[in-house]
């Protein structure tokens, strides 16, 4: 209905401008008839101009004026028809952008005779088209419609010869390649050339129907049509994994496309990512031939336009034009050849060679190791041993944080200012701890200075850590921080340095006074200090560097008479550590390790010792400080951890936090100061080398009984409670009677010199008694200070008089026990039974 409509119209205009009258005294300009006008119905629905009216008589009309000169016809008339009713366009016309029309050509552009322009010199679609065919042609299928053939598109390049020549003109090549055209490019519209795989201008754009900029037949910002030929420059292969290429399809956050780019031809794509056009002009390149750059890279000029933060890399060892001058990368190529960034990074290629070993880790560390592995140009023995780790996510440290309190790591909230990265080497949140976590390989803009050596002046220079040290270790390591201005704090302890260089400290700081992230000594602890000592046990050894004669804590040795370390605990012991980690040889945490140092004390964490109105202790003018895991002053937390059999002393009399406060142990240390267990023993430096006894001994001939009478003795803490007599005959002895279901002894036998158990001997004090538990069957008795015990109570052992006492002294055991210490009784139970039962002093 549309055509008929349209055909009447055209019939009518034709038939009124047939029978109009010239005006009088007109007269007929002449003209060149055409050769073959034809004003039948089948031409002159288009070419109404062919009417006799016009070429006869050589004049206009009042509708019409009249055109003496040959043009074209404008766009109008062509998309009367062509405007999707005409079934052989509608897939291509008016879909998608098309060749430019009612324009004039640029200035500099010529247009040949055979492409006819309208009235105004502007391109139409019958600039190109002509609905009368060409009368010769290699076929209609190149020629249908055209002016020209188009034949291997010979027709774009009689209007755009300068975007022929192929690279060497500064343009895209053209011509038959090995290159196949691939069959996707194909069914978005590409054309192959007459022969086989010929790249024409029309593989890559189309005049109509386009879908993108450009006539493109698929688009260029996301430089899915380059990468479409250009597979092997895609940044991953078709498994996924990354290629050595640059990034394209992301926006640029650090690096920075500059103007002065864009004027010569770089340009971004879709949302202003990097695409292949960012760096390649592939028309009209007068810049870089052949690989069509927007800018020469000589010297990586090119690189450091967009990737302005790196160029300090020049100023660091990592350019191996000056650490390395001859080191090539696989290109074949030195720095003094292709530039700093050469050495690292190629464009479409990789620039170094992956070890084999790192094949399988994230592509960050493999580039690193490229370099920094054994035979390599930067092989560096700071790498041969036990580094950091790497290749843990952050969700992963802080699970293994969370869930092992000897961790190392505390990460508030999860956060972490350090980068961390993927698989493929691009940052990422969820990525992983790599060796550019800490390290920015292209140089950080803080400059540090080399450490004062003995002689000469420090000297600045610039780092490759991502942050100063110790900052950059307290990104992660927060916790640790409590050491700073702590005893463990080198620098404050020796800040002249004089004492750590003599230590041999390469570069001193507050962690790497004892750690090296690289070439540890001990596995785990990233240790830096020379281990001297061969005790089986690395975590000994790590403290006794230090702690031992000419060691720089040789006035804080580890003395014999210490606490036991280097040894397995129990079954029942291990189960009632709850937080105090054991270790095995290697240093590691195992449940069935041994006893070290680092089982009670953490070197990071300094807790200050306070008096009772909560100053700080102090000695020679320094705060007396611990570095303990759990508190030992005032409760005691951290001995009953492992010693919990011993809880109920804090119930007792017998915690000299209740009964005698002000009491001292041989180290000055108060109860309060010392804790419940430390007023009574010290687990470093004390005295006698006996069962840790941190009191001046009292009187008597059994060490056992020497010290119970340290308090219970006229001057000390218990003088209210010195019994009358306390001596069992010495001529006797006693078996050391067994209860097989319980570890310790019923009724214990001391070695009267060493206080260690004996299965015969003398019976002394606490061979009866408890010294840690009141009453044995209710642990609630005992809290009330000074309360006065009976036979049942008072520290007893459970269940001696039928147990022990019976077993010699039969039914008569009983009435010995109750009056064991009452020296009138036990003188009148003698004198009435006859017998010496007791031996009075």
């Amino acid at each position: 209905m549309m055509q008929k409509r349209i055909f009447c119209r055209i019939i009518t205009i034709c038939f009124f401008i047939v029978f109009q009258t010239p005006a009088a005294g007109s007269a007929a300009a002449p003209i060149d008839v055409p050769k073959n006008p034809n004003s039948a119905k089948a031409c002159a629905i288009c070419h109404y101009r062919w009417i006799g009216t016009f070429f006869v008589e050589g004049r206009g009309t009042d509708l019409v004026p009249y055109q003496s000169e040959k043009v074209v016809a404008d766009a109008e008339m062509c998309f009367s028809c062509h405007d999707g009713s005409v079934m052989d366009s509608r897939k291509r016309m008016r879909h998608g952008n098309e060749h430019k029309t009612d324009v004039k050509p640029p200035a500099d552009m010529k247009i040949p005779a055979t492409f006819p322009l309208d009235e105004n010199g502007k391109v139409q679609c019958a600039t190109c088209h002509t609905a009368h065919g060409v009368p010769s042609g290699p076929g209609i299928d190149e020629t249908i419609f055209l002016r020209v053939s188009n034949r291997d598109s010979a027709m774009c390049r009689m209007c755009h010869p300068d975007k022929a020549g192929g690279p060497d003109a500064g343009n895209h090549s053209l011509g038959a390649s090995e290159q196949i055209i691939p069959k996707t490019l194909k069914m978005h519209g590409a054309h192959e050339g007459s022969k086989k795989n010929q790249m024409i201008c029309e593989t890559c754009h189309t005049a109509h129907g386009a879908p993108r900029e450009g006539y493109l037949v698929m688009g260029a910002g996301d430089s899915g049509l380059c990468i479409t030929c250009h597979r092997d420059k895609n940044i991953f292969d078709p498994s996924g994994l990354r290629n050595a290429n640059h990034v394209i399809n992301v926006r640029p956050q650090k690096a920075m496309v500059p103007e002065t780019l864009r004027e010569n031809g770089a340009r971004l794509g879709y949302a202003d990512v990097i695409t292949c056009q960012t760096c390649h002009k592939i028309h009209n390149n007068k810049i870089n031939q052949p690989a069509l750059l927007v800018e020469k890279n000589e010297k990586s000029r090119f690189c450091m336009t967009c990737h302005t933060d790196k160029q300090r890399l020049e100023k660091t060892r990592h350019n191996l034009g000056i650490s390395a001058k001859e080191e090539k990368n696989l290109q074949g190529e030195t720095v003094s050849e292709s530039g700093v960034c050469s050495a690292c990074h190629l464009p479409h290629n990789p620039a170094r060679r992956l070890p084999e070993k790192y094949e399988d880790t994230d592509r960050t560390t493999a580039l690193c190791m490229s370099c920094h592995a054994r035979g390599k140009v930067a092989e560096n023995e700071k790498l041969a041993g036990y580094s950091h780790p790497v290749g843990m996510t952050l969700a992963e440290m802080i699970r293994d944080a969370d869930a092992d309190p000897y961790r190392t790591i505390v990460l508030e909230n999860g956060r972490l200012d350090l980068p961390l990265f993927n698989k493929f080497g691009v940052a990422d949140k969820n990525g992983e701890m790599t060796c550019a976590t800490c390290h920015d390989t292209h140089g950080d803009p803080e400059i540090q200075k080399t450490p004062l050596a003995e002689t000469g002046t420090a000297a600045p220079k610039n780092t490759l850590l991502r942050k100063p040290s110790p900052g950059l270790c307290r990104a992660c390591h927060d916790d640790k921080f409590g050491i700073r201005g702590s005893g463990h704090d080198l620098e404050s302890e020796f800040p002249d340095g004089h004492e750590i260089m003599t230590q041999k400290i390469d570069e001193p700081g507050l962690c790497r006074n004892c750690h090296f992230l690289h070439n540890s000594e001990a596995d785990g602890f990233i240790w830096g200090r020379k281990i001297t000592t061969e005790t089986g046990t690395k975590i000994y050894d790590m403290c006794a560097v230090c702690h031992q004669e000419g060691g720089l804590a040789a006035h804080k040795i580890i003395p014999e008479n210490s606490h036991p370390v280097n040894v397995p605990l129990s079954e029942g012991m291990r189960t009632r550590l709850k937080g105090l980690p054991l270790f095995n040889a290697a240093g590691e945490v195992a449940d069935n390790g041994v006893m070290t140092c680092y089982t009670c004390h953490d070197p990071h964490r300094r807790t200050l010792v306070l008096s009772e109105n909560g100053e700080p202790v102090t000695i020679e003018g320094r705060p007396l400080e611990r570095f303990l895991r759990l508190d030992t002053a005032p409760e005691s937390d951290i001995c009953l951890r492992c010693h919990n059999d011993k809880t109920d002393v804090r119930q007792s009399d017998h915690n000299l936090l209740r009964t005698a406060p002000g009491a001292t142990n041989i180290a000055g240390g108060t109860s309060f100061e010392s804790g419940v267990c430390g007023t009574c023993h010290l687990v470093h430096h004390n005295a006698e080398g006996i069962r840790l006894w941190a009191r001046q001994l009292g009187n008597g001939d059994h060490v056992m009984d020497r010290m119970c009478n340290t308090c219970h003795s006229e001057k000390g803490a218990a003088a209210a409670k010195v019994p009358e007599i306390s001596s069992h005959p010495e001529t006797l002895f006693v078996a050391n009677f067994q209860n097989g279901r319980m570890a310790a002894p019923v009724f214990p036998i001391f070695d009267p010199e060493n206080a260690h158990l004996v299965m015969a001997g003398r019976i002394s004090c606490p061979s009866c008694h408890d010294a840690h538990q009141w009453r044995s069957d209710d642990l609630r008795q005992g809290i009330e200070t000074n309360r006065e015990g009976d036979a049942t109570s008072s520290f007893l052992r459970p269940h001696l008089p039928e147990r022990v006492c019976s077993r010699c002294h039969g039914p008569e055991g009983l009435f010995l026990f109750k009056y064991f210490h009452k020296a009138d009784k036990r003188k009148e139970q003698n004198q009435g039974m006859g017998r010496n039962r007791f031996v009075i002093p």
